[in-house]
């Protein structure tokens, strides 16, 4: 009997581990897409400032 209950546990444990990792590697991605909009926008209000500059300067 324990060790039927230690097996079942010890399922349980593995089907949580996997489910963590996968949230895990889940919010990995995320933050990583994330990150990769960011400096799009960084770069996209840097060039804007640049052009709003240059054009400002230059008349």
């Amino acid at each position: 009997m324990q060790i039927h209950t230690t097996t079942r546990l010890d399922d349980e444990l593995e089907t949580e581990i996997a489910q963590i990792r996968r949230d895990l590697a889940t919010t990995v991605e995320n933050l990583k897409r994330n990150h990769i909009k960011e400096i799009a926008l960084m770069k996209q209000k840097q060039w804007i400032s640049h052009f709003l500059w240059d054009s400002w300067t230059t008349c």
